[in-house]
């Protein structure tokens, strides 16, 4: 699927017998979520009551859908007065991607589950033990966050990592990885044309029949994998560029957007 400066909406090309299904598809920053049939056709819609500016949403295996957005509530970011320093729960509303509501619906949208988390953001994977992950940002502390190599020279206030964390129904923590612990400041530098307000920027997340967590990190354009003990067993970048959407093939290969 594509988007055409010509045909702004609908269905712009389907090579017949190319593929049978449908397809779930979330526009960024609105209130829905579609399911479209391979003739372009909208066939259902859930209507995301309460929130806005929808990230990113997954059709579970049950049918039920699960939603990544932010609360209706929730004020804009006003602009930044020039030097003025926000506090981390303010600028971290600024970052591309970030939510704090994630919601699961049935079929006929009615709300059957919701998690609230202000720093989470850009995806996540319900586990086959009903528990949820998702990727969180966190600020790093100024003395290790001086030893992160690569960025534009431009100093700021925060520099912003990622967490992975597993919740259970209730919401509760159960697991926690952080992901900067297991990187290198140096070996795995921002890009240099990026802002130094980030250092990872986790893009997606996904998890291997084996429970390794397999995850993008756009700014230092690097994927990898994380076994279920935390440990980092697999990295690779050389030749990506700001890459996204890792995902794990049945034959063990792994396909990104790049």
């Amino acid at each position: 699927m594509g988007w055409s400066p010509f045909r702004k909406t609908g269905l712009s090309f389907h090579m017949t017998g190319s593929f049978k299904g449908y397809t779930l598809v979330t526009p960024m920053g609105s209130d829905s979520t579609y399911l479209i049939d391979m003739d372009g056709h909208i066939v259902h819609r859930w209507l995301l009551q309460g929130l806005k500016q929808a990230i990113y949403a997954q059709l579970l295996p049950d049918g039920r859908l699960l939603a990544m957005a932010t609360d209706a509530s929730t004020p804009v970011p006003a602009p930044l007065p020039p030097h003025e320093i926000p506090a981390f729960e303010q600028h971290v509303r600024r970052i591309g991607g970030n939510a704090n509501r994630l919601v699961e619906y049935d079929w006929d949208g009615h709300e059957l589950w919701r998690y609230e988390n202000e720093y989470m953001h850009h995806d996540f994977v319900r586990l086959a033990n009903g528990n949820t992950l998702v990727t969180e940002f966190m600020e790093l502390e100024r003395a290790f966050a001086d030893t992160v190599q690569g960025g534009l020279p431009v100093e700021l206030a925060h520099l912003v990592a990622d967490d992975f964390v597993e919740v259970d129904k209730r919401g509760k923590e159960q697991r926690r990885v952080h992901l900067w612990q297991l990187l290198d400041p140096v070996a795995d530098p921002r890009c240099p044309i990026e802002r130094q307000a980030e250092w990872t920027h986790v893009n997606s997340l996904a998890v291997t029949p084996a429970g390794d967590i397999l995850f993008s990190a756009r700014m230092i354009s690097r994927i990898g994998l994380v076994s279920p003990a935390g440990q980092l067993t697999w990295k690779y970048g050389g030749d990506l560029g700001h890459q996204h959407h890792a995902t794990f093939l049945p034959n063990g290969n792994v396909q990104v957007f790049d």
